[in-house]
C-alpha cells in the first residue's frame, strides 16, 4: 500500500488561526448578545446571581404604583427594565453631594459597581432606609401632580410630553436629596418644578450633545436648590 500523502505545510490550517475563529466567534457571540440585551437586563443577569431577595425589593421599588403612574413608560421600555434602571439610578445618585456626582466620569460602570456592592452588602437597615426614601419621594411627587417629570409648558399652565431624565434627576433626585438628609424641603413641588423650567438655560435644547455625567453635573444641584426650604 501507497502512504497517504502528506498535506503541504500552506495547506494545513494553523493552530492560531483556528483559535483566532474560535476567539472571534465568542467576541461576536458577546457583541449579539449586548445588542439584544439593555444594560439593566445583563446587570440583572449578574444581581440575581449575586442576591435574588435584593433584585426582587428592587422589582417591587419599580412597581410601586406612585413610580409607575409618573413615569407612564412604553411597554418595551419596562420590557427592558429600564424601570428597574431608573430606581437604581436613584438609589446611586440621591444621597451623593455634589462634588462626588461632579468625579462620575462613567456612568453605566459605576451604576453597575453601585448595584453589584449594594447586593453583596445588603442590609436589613440599608433597606428600610433606602425604602423609606423611595417611597416618600415618588408618593410626595404624585401627590403633586402625576405629570411633574414631564416639562413644564408656560403657554398652557401645564406639563406636557413624557417622561424626562432631566425632571427625574433634578426633581426626584432632588426631592430625594433632602428627604434622605433631613432638609427642609418645599412642599409646593409643581410650584418648584415650573420655576425649574422657567430658568433661561433651560431651552428646548438644553440637553443637546450632553452625556448622562454632564446632565446630572448640571440638573442634580439645580434641582436641590430649587427644592430647599430656605
Amino acid at each position: 500500500d501507497k502512504p497517504e500523502p502528506r498535506l503541504a505545510e500552506h495547506a494545513r490550517p494553523p493552530a492560531e488561526t483556528t483559535q483566532r475563529k474560535a476567539k472571534r466567534g465568542s467576541t461576536e457571540s458577546r457583541r449579539w448578545i449586548r445588542a439584544q440585551l439593555s444594560n439593566q437586563e445583563m446587570r440583572n443577569a449578574q444581581l440575581v446571581g449575586v442576591n435574588p431577595e435584593f433584585v426582587e425589593w428592587l422589582r417591587d421599588l419599580a412597581d410601586r404604583e406612585s413610580f409607575v403612574s409618573l413615569l407612564r413608560l412604553p411597554e418595551r421600555d419596562k420590557e427592558r427594565m429600564y424601570d428597574e434602571e431608573l430606581v437604581l439610578r436613584f438609589l446611586f445618585i440621591h444621597a451623593k453631594h455634589d462634588d462626588e456626582i461632579s468625579r462620575i466620569r462613567n456612568f453605566q460602570d459605576e451604576l453597575e459597581d453601585f448595584a453589584l456592592t449594594l447586593a453583596l452588602e445588603f442590609r436589613d437597615d440599608q433597606r428600610a432606609e433606602l425604602t423609606r426614601v423611595f417611597e416618600t419621594t415618588f408618593d410626595l411627587l404624585q401627590q403633586a401632580d402625576e405629570d411633574v417629570l414631564r416639562r413644564w409648558d408656560s403657554s398652557k399652565q401645564m406639563f406636557v410630553g413624557g417622561f424626562l431624565n432631566t425632571s427625574f434627576e433634578a426633581i426626584g433626585m432632588g426631592l430625594g436629596f433632602h428627604i434622605a438628609n433631613g432638609n427642609k424641603y418645599r412642599t409646593d413641588i409643581k410650584e418648584a418644578a415650573s420655576e425649574l423650567w422657567a430658568q433661561p438655560d433651560m431651552t428646548r435644547k438644553f440637553a443637546t450633545g450632553k452625556s448622562t455625567e454632564a446632565r446630572l453635573r448640571l440638573m442634580v444641584p439645580k434641582g436641590r436648590a430649587i427644592l430647599l426650604q430656605h
